[in-house]
């Protein structure tokens, strides 16, 4: 049974006490570690590595071009593409770290803010969201210059890639 709280309570025009927030808190602490534990395939939240980097899909372009039998052009055209989505996915991917560091750090102090953790957290969320719909958007371009041939192996391909 947890002590009354000092704090006003909602009804006095407060943010409530201990016992108020307790389930509040217990919520948000659930979501923040099933969100953490979601591996972005670069950190954890303690911010040391989960997993080696992988290899630049950039660097796979002599694979792409062997495997879907890409032209001297469509081959330009992939290269390009996959440093681009590289680019970016590792701009926004060291955001999404980040903003899980920050997380953390303010998880372990010891005058927690609900409101902030909330706002911290719908944060990460935002980002990660933002990170996928790019990741999607990005690699589906490769439509316009492929064939229904060539997209049909490159999509197989992305697969074994994603979920080795």
């Amino acid at each position: 049974i947890l002590p009354p709280s000092p704090r006003p309570s909602p009804a006095r025009g407060g943010r409530g006490g201990i016992r108020e927030q307790l389930p509040r808190f217990l919520v948000l602490l659930c979501s923040a570690v099933i969100l953490l534990s979601v591996d972005v395939g670069v950190s954890n939240c303690a911010g040391g590595p989960t997993r080696p980097r992988r290899k630049p899909l950039s660097m796979s372009v002599g694979f792409f071009r062997n495997k879907i039998d890409l032209d001297t052009a469509q081959t330009e055209k992939m290269q390009h593409l996959l440093f681009e989505y590289d680019k970016e996915t590792t701009t926004r991917g060291t955001e999404v770290e980040l903003r899980e560091m920050e997380f953390t750090e303010q998880l372990n102090r010891n005058d927690l803010d609900y409101a902030e953790l909330e706002a911290r957290l719908k944060e990460i969320t935002t980002l990660q969201a933002g990170l996928g719909s790019f990741k999607i958007r990005k690699l589906i371009e490769a439509r316009q210059f492929l064939n229904d041939d060539q997209y049909k192996k490159y999509k197989k391909q992305l697969l074994k890639i994603f979920f080795q």
